[in-house]
């Protein structure tokens, strides 16, 4: 009797503490790995990108996240990509660069435009020509825009945008148009967490993007979404051939939300990017478009 409780106990044990070392071993540490910045897309909030989110923190990695400005605004007509590329510069990057960091920045659709501006002059290299410490070392785009200066998010739109009098911009059936591929009770939850989107975000122009510059030859990655109901794959290459740069492609078979429908993949091939980030170490030179 003595003996079954004992062997019961000690495999008690024994479980208990494979899950305590699978948990510990889940956090992340401080091996020098850059922080990631995930740049939720319009309408979407950050608990959209949880199970993603999730996925890089058990590969290691700190993320920082926020609802931009113009998504769930009290006050829309006063949003546009500017002051969303300004929150995200302002509150989502500087904090972590000033603090000595290297950062990747991950954009999903929309967020394309607003992040590229944000990270613009923001490199390593740029702030260790200037005496500082810290910067982006990498830009990675999940089904997102690829917005050169001056473009906005209307023109690829593919009209499935309908404006509601407030100032305020809905989507018609999002369930098809953002989780295609996605599972049912997820992309239910998913369509429930979704925001109202200033409408202004959709017509004001880009800045000057990151992405253009000399720095992030080999640095640039995409996740290229073959079955997008939002962004199509064929506006997905129209913007990769415009673009005139170099891009590390990977097509996800799936919808708008690879983060939601494959998350342990795309968390994957974001660690293979940051990854290579890091090892292109400082051989491309600073030039800026």
């Amino acid at each position: 009797m003595y003996l079954v409780r004992y062997r019961f106990v000690s495999l008690l044990i024994t479980i208990a503490t494979g899950f305590l070392f699978r948990f510990v071993s889940s956090i992340p540490v401080n091996d020098g790995r850059p922080i990631l910045a995930v740049i939720p897309a319009a309408w979407h909030s950050p608990v959209h990108y949880s199970a993603y989110i999730d996925q890089l923190r058990f590969a290691g990695y700190i993320s920082v996240t926020g609802r931009l400005p113009s998504c769930d605004s009290s006050n829309p007509r006063a949003q546009t990509v500017a002051t969303d590329a300004t929150f995200i510069r302002q509150r989502l990057l500087l904090p972590v660069i000033e603090a000595g960091k290297e950062v990747v920045v991950i954009m999903h659709s929309y967020s394309g435009g607003p992040g590229s501006v944000a990270a613009k002059g923001l490199s390593v290299p740029e702030r260790r020509a200037a005496g500082k410490a810290g910067g982006v070392i990498g830009l990675i785009y999940i089904s997102a825009f690829i917005a050169y200066e001056g473009q906005t998010l209307v023109s690829g739109s593919g009209g499935r945008l309908s404006p509601w009098p407030n100032g305020q911009l809905s989507v018609k059936n999002a369930k098809k148009t953002f989780y295609n591929g996605v599972p049912d009770a997820v992309a239910v939850q998913a369509v429930k967490n979704l925001r109202d989107q200033a409408r202004s975000t959709a017509f004001t122009p880009c800045g000057a993007p990151a992405w253009a510059d000399a720095y992030y030859n080999g640095r640039r990655a995409i996740a290229r979404t073959s079955l997008d109901n939002a962004v199509p794959v064929q506006a997905q290459d129209a913007m990769l051939r415009a673009s005139g740069v170099g891009w590390d492609v990977q097509t996800f078979v799936t919808g708008h939300a690879p983060f939601l429908s494959q998350p342990r993949q795309l968390g994957w091939w974001t660690d293979r990017q940051v990854l290579r980030f890091l090892a292109a170490g400082e051989m491309v030179p600073v030039a800026t478009a």
